[in-house]
């Protein structure tokens, strides 16, 4: 795959990119658009400061040390199973995301993380402290 570590991609369109193998630890991908239709192994490492985020799946993919600042909107993007553990989530807005077994331990800046349920989530070691979840579907997390 490419080595993209370090590259500035900042308001690229990779529209049906295919990204499978590529590195792109500290690789700025601030307000990239179309990240949906793109094919990736991980973005572990990646700088997605206001990446549109909407849609994507990320099933499984492996997201630490992911920095996530500004993203605005993660609505319909599936989560499932990847490991975001020791991320800072402070602003993301999870509503409508779905993180059925997805990894949230030490992840932090949750007290401004925005959710619709963390059903299915696995939350060892996470603190839920200041967390808003008054009528969330917390159903099967652990």
């Amino acid at each position: 795959g490419a080595d993209l570590s370090g590259a500035h991609l900042v308001g690229a369109n990779i529209s049906g990119g295919i990204l499978v193998g590529a590195n792109l630890g500290g690789a700025m991908l601030k307000g990239i658009r179309n990240l949906a239709s793109a094919q990736f192994d991980n973005l572990r490492g990646a700088i997605l400061d206001g990446a549109d985020l909407t849609g994507v799946d990320l099933t499984g993919k492996d997201l630490s040390g992911t920095r996530f600042r500004g993203c605005l909107n993660l609505g319909s993007a599936t989560l499932d199973g990847a490991d975001l553990a020791g991320v800072n989530l402070c602003g993301v807005d999870f509503c409508g995301a779905s993180l059925k077994g997805c990894k949230l331990g030490g992840a932090k800046g949750l007290r401004q993380a925005k959710f619709g349920n963390l059903c299915g989530a696995i939350l060892d070691g996470v603190d839920l402290t200041g967390v808003h979840l008054t009528k969330k579907d917390l159903s099967g997390t652990r």
